[in-house]
């Protein structure tokens, strides 16, 4: 298992904006300051998701 950070959308185009000349650095920068980090986790092998017991569910 694997667990990290991940960016959505949003800062990889604003990223994009950035390498393309688009957008100055310090304005993504300012920018990204806003976004929210999301946490990814990454059952990498059959061994990992072994362990997983499905519980149920909540709707929202």
């Amino acid at each position: 298992m694997v667990t990290g950070k991940i960016a959505n959308d949003d800062v990889g185009e604003t990223v994009s904006f950035v390498v393309q000349g688009i957008m100055r650095p310090e304005d993504a920068l300012e920018k990204l300051k806003f976004e929210t980090i999301n946490n990814q986790i990454c059952f990498a092998t059959e061994k990992a998701l072994s362990f997983l017991m499905y519980i149920g569910f909540e709707e929202l």
